[in-house]
C-alpha cells in the first residue's frame, strides 16, 4: 500500500503529541473528537474539540485527513484545511 517505508501519523493537541499511528495500522476510518465513540479520543473536558472533529481514512493506498466541519479546525503543516488532505507529505497535525 505505501510501499516499504510506513508514514507515522501524529496527532497534536496544545503542542503535545497525543496519538499516534503508522499508515499500515489505519484499517478503518479514524474519527477524532471528544465523542466517546471516536477512536482518538480528546478528553471531553476540552471544550476546543468538536465531538466529532475530524477523521483519517484510506483511498487508494493514501492517507487523508479531513475536518469535519469543526469549529476551530484542523491544522496540516500550520495551514488550516478546508478539505481533505493527502497526509504524504507530512506526519504531523494539530487540531488548535
Amino acid at each position: 500500500m505505501f510501499g516499504k517505508k510506513k508514514l507515522l501519523l501524529q496527532l497534536e493537541l496544545e503542542n503535545k503529541f497525543i496519538y499516534q499511528i503508522t499508515s499500515d495500522e489505519i484499517d478503518h476510518t479514524f474519527l477524532i473528537g471528544r465523542d466517546r465513540l471516536c477512536d482518538w479520543r480528546i478528553p471531553p473536558t476540552d471544550r476546543s474539540a468538536s465531538n466529532r472533529h475530524a477523521e483519517l481514512f484510506v483511498r487508494r493506498g493514501k492517507v487523508y485527513l479531513r475536518d469535519l466541519n469543526s469549529h476551530n479546525g484542523v491544522f496540516f503543516l500550520g495551514e488550516k484545511i478546508k478539505e481533505a488532505r493527502n497526509c504524504i507529505t507530512a506526519s504531523r497535525f494539530s487540531l488548535l
